[in-house]
């Protein structure tokens, strides 16, 4: 009985940290309680994406990995959803830790505390104040940010990253069965949710641990020791990476082939002679260097691009003080033709902000953790810092762009600022568990708090009094007012309220700072107890962090589930839907279509939204689509365009041109590169003439010498579609050389080609699309979609979530023999890890 009530006690901060971390997330999200969700851009747009997909799966109860509803087709490896084949054992255990909550807001914010939790715990960090260090992670703006546009896988993986790293440091710290438990499980789920850019960023912090301890076990002539946790940690990673193989190997395979991976084009692609994105494309979103005091100063650079001028800003009070009547100054703010955002990126959903608390604990952290831990961290968040500046630094980030293993397969270079929004939360709290554990002197944690206070406290102070000298608040999109003629007194109005945010912000930041350092002394002269002090720190962090993050995040973003992330059909689209051809496509003009996926819930689009199509078809729209070259898009069957009407609104328009399906042309052009060919698009008939890569000869040797149908006695039409097996049926008194308009996938990654249930060679041509040489007579002719590695990858997918499984059971079983005559939970006073 004793023992019971002794362990039940033991479980109480445990218990407390999920309800406290639920109940959070549920009040952050209240709306959901009404069955609301949030309407999130990206969900929205990956809805249209994978509508083909879902519609294909729903019809058949089969899967394809292929569709043509965006960009005239690719593989579905990276657009998701539309239920894949559920092999991997931690997909299962992803849906588990987010506990059936509601989707994309309430159970990524649980996500993010319960593995920042995890993580303090397994560096020995006391419970209670474990709760605290999770809010100050789950709640930084940058992760409530991207909930609101709709990155979630990207959100998810973010979220698993403090449970992966507590996984490593346990493994280093010798407790190598808990440790590997964690890695596994950790790892496997954070790679799971397939956010590569972000797995990347974390491997980079951790090659600076690894890094630094080696140095460490060198020095202190330990090295079996690191060599084998490093094995450990190896082996855990390799258990981790197993399940998600098919998805990798795709990856791998499927980016060879996308604006990830090189151009084959070289007189076209003088600026860009990487291996990877454009590097310009990639650093276009590069955080300022002043800008970085966001960490500190949320609104230091006006907030977010998008937020409307309010009736508490200075232009509405311009407005007023200058006769302008109330509603319309009202009106008038809402539609205000620049933005309160005047920093170095193109526009921003909003600042990263750590707090103001946090910025203060992690500088004082800095003098109170051990020095390795204090060298790695630093090292790793001074490299990403720097790295999130982009262009604003091209010596440091040249260096890494061309040097750097993978680094140029990325883009928006600002993101990797995830990895200070996790490290400084971490240096915070472990400061504050060295206070806890009295290894301060009092001489000593005065002096820290003083350069602390001084060094945070000191730059919102300066900013307050000294901001508007320093910085310009200008933005170029306030030439706009410039041009319209508004006067004097509202451009400048405008820079008054960039002002204003800035030192209220600034304002803010001084006096959190102020209070964290005030119950902090108060707590390490045993003024204040322990826990009042954790209860007055999480209170305080939450009330800095929680009224930030609604700027971004706030009830007016939910919707109810039958309005959220829905497209309604426009007259436009409903006109075209008439029409029961089965594939043919859309090029919607009345918004960007090479950046939007609207479309795509309704039509087989020549447009889309992904940050990783085709290469080809990406060089097929700088030099052709977006110029509108109509052999190009008749050749794509672009059958109807969409088209603003005279008073704006979308309007379909039947295009006469589109060439269908398939047809037979004339003749062939050889040419010698893709220089060449993408060329020679600019001047050649789709219908009577094809352009092909003189490389295709050598797997299809008898086209040097063809004879082409001059009579054009032959025909050959689509019989049966579905978005990963087409059926044509051709006939002619003569061999032919047919185009399909359909996108090129080499052969050896996916497309295969058949006539009467034959494999035959087809090849590229026009750039992008198909050809083959049919022969003459009635045919059956095939295109099936079947990528023998991704189909590989999913067997080694089953078979090592089976070994992860008994390797998870076999672990446990380990710890808990080794653990079962010591008590069950650890201590909740802290213990030296």
């Amino acid at each position: 009985m004793m023992k019971n009530q002794f362990l039940f006690s033991r479980l109480i901060p445990y218990g407390a940290a999920i309800i406290i971390f639920l109940l959070l997330a549920l009040a952050y999200c209240s709306p959901v309680i009404q069955g609301k969700v949030v309407q999130q851009s990206d969900v929205a747009m990956a809805t249209g994406m994978q509508k083909e997909m879902k519609e294909y799966h729903d019809k058949t109860g089969d899967y394809t990995l292929w569709t043509n509803s965006m960009f005239g087709g690719m593989p579905t490896y990276h657009i998701g959803g539309a239920g894949l084949p559920k092999y991997n054992v931690f997909g299962h255990l992803g849906k588990f830790f987010r506990l059936n909550l509601p989707a994309y807001s309430v159970d990524i914010i649980f996500v993010y505390l319960i593995c920042f939790f995890v993580l303090l715990l397994a560096l020995g960090v006391n419970p209670w104040l474990s709760i605290v260090g999770a809010l100050a992670f789950g709640f930084s703006s940058y992760n409530f940010i991207i909930i609101a546009v709709g990155h979630v896988n990207k959100a998810l993986v973010i979220g698993f990253m403090p449970a992966v790293l507590g996984g490593i440091l346990l493994i280093y710290k010798q407790r190598y069965i808990v440790g590997s438990i964690l890695t596994i499980i950790a790892l496997g789920v954070h790679l799971y949710f397939n956010h590569l850019q972000m797995t990347y960023y974390l491997v980079l912090a951790l090659g600076v641990f690894f890094v630094v301890e080696l140095i460490y076990h060198l020095k202190e002539k330990k090295i079996k020791v690191f060599l084998i946790s490093s094995l450990i940690a190896g082996g855990a990673a390799i258990l981790a990476v197993a399940p998600n193989v098919s998805n990798l190997i795709a990856t791998y395979e499927y980016s060879k082939d996308t604006n990830r991976g090189p151009s084959e084009l070289t007189s076209h692609n003088t600026e860009n002679d990487t291996q990877g994105i454009d590097k310009e494309y990639a650093l276009r979103w590069s955080y300022g260097k002043a800008e970085t005091f966001t960490f500190l100063i949320p609104n230091l650079y006006g907030g977010e691009s998008t937020q409307n001028f309010s009736e508490d800003s200075k232009v509405y009070e311009a407005l007023i003080e200058n006769g302008i009547d109330r509603n319309q100054a009202r009106q008038f703010v809402k539609s205000v033709p620049t933005t309160l955002y005047w920093g170095d990126q193109p526009f921003t959903s909003g600042p990263v902000y750590l707090g103001a608390i946090i910025c203060f604990l992690f500088v004082l952290g800095l003098f109170l953790v051990d020095p390795k831990t204090r060298i790695w961290i630093l090292i790793a968040t001074v490299i990403t810092i720097f790295l999130s500046w982009g262009r604003n630094f091209m010596f440091f980030s040249d260096l890494f762009f061309d040097y750097m293993p993978l680094y140029n397969k990325f883009r928006a270079v600002s993101s990797i600022l995830v990895i200070p929004s996790l490290l400084f939360p971490l240096v915070a709290i472990l400061g504050l568990k060295g206070i806890m554990e009295n290894k301060i002197a009092k001489k000593e944690m005065t002096r820290y708090l003083k350069i602390s206070l001084a060094i945070t406290g000191g730059f919102a102070l300066f900013f307050f009094l000294f901001g508007k000298s320093v910085f310009s608040f200008y933005n170029p999109l306030d030439e706009n007012l410039v041009k319209a003629g508004y006067p004097d007194w509202l451009i400048n109005s405008v820079t008054d309220e960039r002002i204003r945010l800035l030192k209220k912000d600034a304002f803010r930041a001084l006096v959190y700072i102020l209070l964290a350092a005030g119950i902090l002394y108060a707590f390490f002269l045993k003024k204040l107890k322990f826990e009042y002090f954790v209860a007055l720190l999480g209170l305080f962090i939450l009330m800095d962090m929680w009224p930030v993050n609604k700027r971004f995040l706030n009830d007016d973003n939910f919707e109810s589930k039958r309005k959220a992330n829905q497209v309604t059909p426009s007259q436009a689209d409903l006109q075209i839907l008439q029409d029961k051809d089965p594939d043919f496509r859309v090029f919607n003009l009345t918004m960007n279509p090479f950046n939007e996926a609207y479309t795509s819930f309704y039509h087989k689009s020549i447009g889309g939204y992904h940050g990783a199509k085709l290469r080809r078809y990406d060089d097929l729209i700088t030099y052709h689509l977006s110029k509108q070259n109509m052999q190009v898009i008749n050749m794509l069957n672009t059958k109807y365009f969409i088209v603003p009407d005279k008073d704006n609104q979308p309007m379909a328009q039947y295009n006469p041109g589109a060439l269908g399906n398939a047809w037979f042309v004339r003749n062939l052009r050889i040419v010698n590169n893709a220089d060449e060919e993408i060329d020679a698009l600019n001047n050649f008939s789709a219908r009577h003439s094809a352009i092909m890569d003189k490389r295709f000869l050598e797997s299809v040797p008898e086209l040097a010498a063809f004879k082409f149908d001059s009579l054009e006695q032959g025909s050959i039409s689509l019989k049966s579609y579905a978005p990963n097996h087409l059926i044509y049926d051709s006939e002619s008194p003569v061999d032919e050389f047919a185009v399909f308009s359909e996108i090129y996938y080499n052969s050896g990654k996916g497309w295969n080609a058949y006539i009467d249930g034959n494999k035959t060679e087809h090849v590229r041509v026009n750039y992008v699309l198909r050809g083959m040489i049919v022969p003459a007579g009635k045919h059956s002719v095939e295109f099936k979609f079947e990528p023998q590695k991704f189909y590989f990858g999913l067997k080694v997918e089953l078979l090592s979530s089976l070994l992860v499984v008994l390797t998870l059971l076999f672990l446990a079983y380990l710890w808990f023999r080794n653990n079962k005559s010591e008590p069950a939970v650890p201590e909740v006073e802290s213990k030296k890890p």
